[in-house]
């Protein structure tokens, strides 16, 4: 029997609201939820020691593979009674679309998640509440350039001191249950795998003055340590949300970035 999806009636109940860390001896887990968007990383600790990586060049064709073993979702969220349906629009696994629907309950600084045949558990931990400052932006960049038709999407999510980066991958996927399997039965190029793993989802923290915030864990190994933005950065993007385009480059291409605004909930 399907069981029927929920209806978008209200936002997102309180009580799944903040940053969380995942209980697990066998990946890195972190998702952060706003009232409307949500975002989520799985980083598996077998995963080896990238330090010192700049660039994909700098990876062999057996490291790239090994970084399939990934995961993270973005996207809305349709929440009724007990069932958090989190929509899969941003998906690092060839999945997008598929339901993603969760029990959830809320106990103390713990939220517990199960499948809704009870046969998959996780438990989540509290790092920072729906008290704190919220914000949730959404990006579209744009290739510059009458040869550019590139287009790529993502999130910001910010809970109190973590954030959380999505940005999409520029090629479409064909459907399959995990991305390494995908690459098992097309065997790509090494440029085109490169351009299936070219996915950032990446975690961090705040500072509390303007420093950068560092990228912690993120799909893209060289990306860890490296700056996003800083607290002002942010303040900018949110005033101007909705207002044009900011100029960003990634990769050697030049993008007009435009964001907008789901919610920004300041700290009173």
């Amino acid at each position: 029997m399907t069981t029927p999806l929920p209806i978008n009636n209200t936002d997102v109940p309180e009580d799944y609201v903040g940053a969380w860390r995942k209980r697990s001896n066998i990946e890195r887990g972190f998702w952060l939820q706003t009232h409307r968007l949500h975002a989520s990383l799985a980083i598996p600790l077998d995963r080896p020691d990238f330090t010192g990586r700049q660039t994909w060049a700098d990876f062999s064709d057996e490291e790239l593979i090994l970084l399939a073993q990934q995961g993270g979702v973005s996207g809305a969220c349709i929440a009724q009674d007990d069932i958090l349906h989190r929509r899969r629009q941003i998906d690092y696994l060839p999945r997008r679309g598929d339901p993603y629907l969760r029990r959830m309950q809320r106990d103390a600084t713990l939220l517990k998640e199960e499948t809704l045949d009870g046969r998959e558990r996780v438990v989540w931990e509290l790092l920072a509440d729906g008290e704190n400052e919220i914000v949730a932006l959404r990006f579209q960049d744009a290739g510059i350039g009458p040869d550019s038709d590139d287009q790529r999407r993502g999130y910001l999510l910010v809970v109190g001191a973590y954030f959380m980066f999505v940005r999409d991958r520029l090629v479409a996927t064909q459907r399959a249950d995990s991305l390494a399997t995908l690459i098992e039965l097309k065997e790509p190029e090494r440029a085109q795998l490169i351009e299936l793993l070219d996915f950032e989802i990446s975690f961090g923290m705040r500072t509390a003055d303007n420093r950068p915030w560092l990228i912690q864990h993120s799909t893209i190994p060289y990306r860890e340590g490296r700056p996003l933005m800083d607290n002002s950065t942010l303040g900018e993007i949110i005033s101007q949300a909705g207002q044009g385009p900011r100029r960003v480059r990634w990769g050697g291409k030049h993008f007009l970035r435009y964001w907008s605004l789901d919610e920004h909930q300041p700290v009173t």
